[in-house]
């Protein structure tokens, strides 16, 4: 699966090597052909050292290669923020939000739940124009904005002037790619595919929760995860 403005990214969200056919999680490679590792798990967690979770990504998760990590309930209330939902009535002046702005507000709550504070409407609406005409060229499209209507085309930008409006001008992240040798996501927002074959995302925390889903009740099925890395903190 390829995100416009990330790395090429598959069944986990791992940097694909197009020469080898692996994905790299770290410790070891994943090859997706044989739906296994190509090496043994080196803690030995679980009882199957070859296969990804047992066989259950629904349920698990594993960032490294190393063990598998239950994916639990939505913790939203401990952070003490309620990011607006994209069917929100005070979102409704951009066009088509309710239907495709599930990555922009995804994007955008990874700054809010950093913060602990809340984009307000307006800031929202703000955002959406002003992110239309940000440049954000690429050396094969050096013309592209960091947004095309509701299209995240780099998310970088969409994060980075969330944090700016939420008062966190020196807070940098990267969404999909970036993160230090040996950095572990801060974030991870879970991309599914609803029946109507729209891509659907939600947001975790680094333990494996879920912290928000801006289109609750969908049912979807799932793809794979973008990392999210926190560069720098204010």
């Amino acid at each position: 699966m390829t995100i416009r403005g990330v790395m090429n990214l598959g069944y986990t969200g791992k940097p694909y090597d197009t020469s080898t056919g692996f994905y790299n999680y770290g410790y070891r490679d994943y090859k997706p052909q044989a739906a296994r590792f190509t090496t043994v798990d080196p803690i030995r967690d679980g009882s199957n050292w070859f296969s990804y979770v047992n066989g259950d990504p629904v349920n698990y998760i594993d960032l490294w290669g190393l063990a598998a990590a239950e994916v639990r309930g939505n913790t939203q209330a401990e952070y003490g923020i309620n990011p607006l939902l994209q069917k929100s009535d005070a979102l409704r002046s951009i066009p088509d939000m309710s239907d495709l702005g599930c990555y922009f507000r995804v994007v955008q709550a990874v700054a809010e739940f950093e913060a602990k504070r809340e984009l307000t409407p307006e800031q929202i609406v703000d955002a959406y124009f002003v992110l239309q005409n940000t440049s954000a060229p690429t050396k094969d499209k050096p013309d592209q904005m960091a947004l095309t209507d509701l299209l995240v085309n780099h998310p970088d930008y969409v994060v980075n002037d969330a944090f700016y409006r939420l008062g966190r001008p020196n807070t940098t992240a990267k969404v999909g790619h970036g993160g230090a040798p040996g950095q572990q996501p801060d974030y991870i927002i879970h991309v599914s595919r609803t029946r109507t074959g729209r891509d659907h995302y939600t947001l975790y925390d680094n333990e494996g929760n879920l912290i928000y889903d801006p289109y609750p009740g969908l049912d979807t099925s799932y793809l794979g995860v973008i990392n999210v890395y926190i560069l720098r903190r204010d």
